[in-house]
């Protein structure tokens, strides 16, 4: 049986880090996507399409930082003590979860 901490630092996404491309001018309607670099050939692979609304360019940003984040996160729970008590810990523990294995 894995422990909490096991299950926390499993990773099945594509691995990071990813890029939010910007579209200006004539395109710029168009959704904008997210991409992460190939590691065969370096070439950029789509992860993600961010549709047009008022707010595409900071939720493309967000979504391209997601990698680091979880990787940040679990760095940091790892440092803090995976059993130390507290709402911000078990929060933490949450959104790994969730990003995870969508929990």
């Amino acid at each position: 049986m894995k422990t909490k901490n096991e299950a926390a630092n499993k990773t099945s996404h594509t691995p990071g880090p990813w890029n939010a491309h910007t579209i200006t001018g004539f395109w710029q309607d168009n959704p904008l996507p997210i991409t992460a670099s190939n590691p065969f050939n370096g070439c950029g692979m789509e992860v993600a399409l961010v549709q047009k609304c008022g707010q595409k360019h900071a939720n493309a940003r967000l979504i391209a930082a997601a990698p680091e984040l979880l990787s940040a996160l679990r760095k940091l729970l790892n440092r803090v003590a995976y059993d130390t008590p507290g709402v911000e810990v078990e929060e933490a523990r949450a959104a790994i979860l969730r990003a995870t294995e969508g929990k």
